[in-house]
Parts: C-alpha cells; sequence; structure tokens
C-alpha cells in the first residue's frame, strides 16, 4: 500500500506523547517494506517554518534520519504540470460551486465554500491531499483525526471531488490505524 506521511506524523516521533509507540511501529513497519511511504515538499516547508527552533531541529533530526539515512520514507518530487494539477485540485476541494448572480453593479461570480473550506483546514492540508491524490497513493496517514479520519463528511466530501476531476478515491488513517490493517 502507498501511504502519503502527513507532517504531523513526522512530528509526533519528537514528542512525549501516546501516539508516540504507534508512529514507531509505523515506521518499523515501513523500513521492513510493509508500506512504501512519501512525503512531500509541503512536510519539509512545514518544518522549516517551524517557530519553536528547537522543535524545528527535532524534526530536521527525525526527517533526516527517517529519510536520508534508513532511506524508508521517499519524497515525491512535483513537476510543473502536477503542480498545476495540485492546486486545481485544491482549489476544488475549498469551492463547492460558483455561482453567477445579478447586482446593481452587473452580473457578478460568487463563490460558495465547501464544508471542507469552513473548518478554518489550513491551506497546506488541502496541498497534503491534493499531493497524496495526484501522485495515487492509498491512503493519507495523519494524526489530525478530528478533521480527516472521524469527520465522513470531509473526507466523502475530498472523494466527491476526487472522482469528479477523474482521481481515485483515497482512504484517511492514524498510524494507529494502519499498523492494525
Amino acid at each position: 500500500m502507498k501511504i502519503y506521511l502527513d507532517t504531523n506524523v513526522f512530528d509526533i516521533l519528537t514528542k512525549n506523547d501516546y501516539r508516540r509507540e504507534d508512529t514507531e511501529i509505523l515506521f518499523s513497519e515501513i523500513e521492513n517494506n510493509k508500506y512504501e511511504a512519501y512525503y512531500s515538499p509541503t512536510v519539509v516547508d512545514e518544518i522549516f517554518r517551524t517557530s519553536d527552533e528547537g522543535q524545528m531541529c527535532k524534526l530536521k533530526k527525525t526527517l533526516e534520519e527517517k529519510v536520508l539515512q534508513k532511506r524508508c520514507v521517499v519524497p515525491i518530487r512535483i513537476s510543473s504540470n502536477e503542480l498545476t494539477k495540485i492546486l486545481k485540485l485544491v482549489d476544488a476541494y475549498t469551492y463547492i460551486s460558483k455561482k453567477e448572480i445579478n447586482t446593481s453593479r452587473g452580473k457578478r461570480l460568487i463563490w460558495t465554500k465547501s464544508i471542507f473550506s469552513k473548518l478554518g483546514s489550513q491551506a497546506e492540508d488541502r496541498i497534503h491531499i491534493a499531493t497524496a491524490v495526484i501522485n495515487r497513493m492509498d491512503a493519507f496517514v495523519t494524526w489530525n483525526t478530528r478533521e480527516y479520519i472521524k469527520r465522513h463528511d470531509i473526507k466523502n466530501w475530498i472523494n466527491e471531488v476526487n472522482i469528479k476531476l477523474g482521481y481515485s478515491k483515497i482512504e484517511f488513517y492514524s498510524p494507529t490505524q494502519v499498523i492494525k490493517l
């Protein structure tokens, strides 16, 4: 199974957190080739924008260990063509539809926001998901369980958009769920 790792999966490895053990088990399974794991430039960008210098150093060290030394997580290279597709998909996740309305100044185009964007999720989250979809990942692995795993309306909306635009559905799992598959 091809899985995309969200930034927070790397982040948990740097903390004394109840989720760390399952995350370490997941990385062990990745190292043993049970899963093909990937990350994108957005992960690296988020790590370098971490405001806490100490946390940024821990994250860089974790990424270096998992990616450069053990080579168990593969970076996704994004071409300009793929970037265009990602941005279109991000827009599709953000807006349900555009509608033309008549105003006193003439016709105006308005956008109806999707439930996904109304939750206030970050643009980076939509970029992560779109990158995973464009690169044909089977699953998006994240610790954002409240937003993506427990919210069936969000998952359904994302997969509805994916199908409408000719892409495959993607599953959403926490590391705990992945190691139980």
